[in-house]
């Protein structure tokens, strides 16, 4: 089986679609991987082969062991979008699972849409998860190292340990620390960036991991998807990790930057018709409870209608701009 085709497999049984022979195939295969056998490549394996090569060590260490078929199977389900990352994560997750002793459980913690998260690592560093995003991490730290994957965007604060680095391995890049706040922004499809708050951040391409930047606050590394060149700038940082606030303040703001801070914020593509720059000025306050929340809001200030398309993205028609502006906070 190729690697694409196991993915497309996964996303089956997310969606209910896969029969009790297919659930068994995929159980088999991430035991394969959970129990760190020896991978297979992908994209080059037969899958028949494939499929002779799990059944064949499954059944060693079955017989070796004396576990029962599938000694994995109640952690499959809780850890499935493990497997989906590393897949579509550029190997990510993979990469955590495989540096991991067996005996090791990983923790998958994620938000949609309409969620942020804060949560605690085992080290006591914190992490703000924003919308759409997925960490994984070990229930404990090993005794050298503090690794976790991230797909999505977060804010970490780590906690200072100078005998076991901090690390965050992403779709493309690696980025390690011994103790300080920094913002990794990797969502898929996108340019990768690490922007640095406090302390300082090293920065790698997992492709090119000799070629290192080291980062110091309001400073970021920038990946671009497409050359995979990795390039070191100046950034506000305050202004990357807005989203993290619990409230958005637009103070007199037109209404087409007020919809590119939110498409910013919440990672989703806005189209904006028939409106004329400077039509229309936003001075409100928002809770950060969710696109369509403070879209809501706004049509007490701004005539529009929205539509929301197969793949996400949101299409805004402008009519026209209400004259009465509300400061009060909703």
């Amino acid at each position: 089986m190729h690697k694409e085709d196991f993915r497309k497999l996964l996303q089956l049984q997310r969606e209910g679609k896969t029969s009790r022979e297919k659930d068994r195939l995929i159980a088999r295969i991430w035991e394969q991987i959970y129990a760190e056998q020896a991978p297979f490549n992908w994209q080059e394996t037969p899958e028949g082969e494939v499929k002779s090569n799990i059944r064949k060590k499954a059944q060693a260490r079955i017989q070796k062991e004396g576990l029962r078929s599938y000694p994995f199977w109640p952690n499959l389900v809780k850890v499935a979008a493990v497997v989906l990352l590393m897949l579509t994560g550029g190997g990510a997750a993979w990469h955590l699972s495989s540096s991991q002793s067996p005996d090791v459980r990983l923790v998958v913690k994620s938000t949609d849409a309409t969620q942020r998260a804060k949560i605690t690592l085992p080290d006591g560093s914190m992490v703000q998860l924003n919308v759409n995003t997925s960490l994984t991490y070990p229930e404990e730290f090993e005794d050298d190292l503090r690794r976790v994957s991230l797909e999505g965007e977060a804010f970490f604060e780590v906690q200072r340990d100078t005998e076991r680095p901090f690390l965050v391995s992403s779709a493309g890049l690696e980025t390690k620390v011994l103790g300080t706040s920094f913002n990794v922004n990797a969502y898929k499809g996108k340019e990768e960036m690490v922007t640095v708050k406090s302390g300082k951040v090293q920065v790698s391409a997992h492709e090119r991991p000799e070629k290192r930047l080291l980062l110091l606050p309001d400073e970021a590394a920038v990946m671009d998807g497409s050359t995979t060149a990795l390039l070191k700038q100046p950034y506000d940082a305050d202004k990357v990790i807005g989203w993290k606030s619990g409230k958005l303040d637009f103070d007199m703001v037109p209404f087409d930057e007020v919809l590119a801070i939110l498409e910013q914020y919440y990672h989703v593509p806005i189209t904006l018709k028939n409106y004329q720059k400077g039509s229309c000025m936003i001075k409100a306050a928002y809770q950060n409870n969710g696109l369509t929340f403070i879209l809501s809001g706004l049509q007490l200030l701004v005539d529009f209608e929205y539509e929301k398309q197969a793949d996400d993205r949101i299409v805004i028609t402008y009519k026209s701009c209400k004259k009465s502006q509300s400061s009060m906070p909703m």
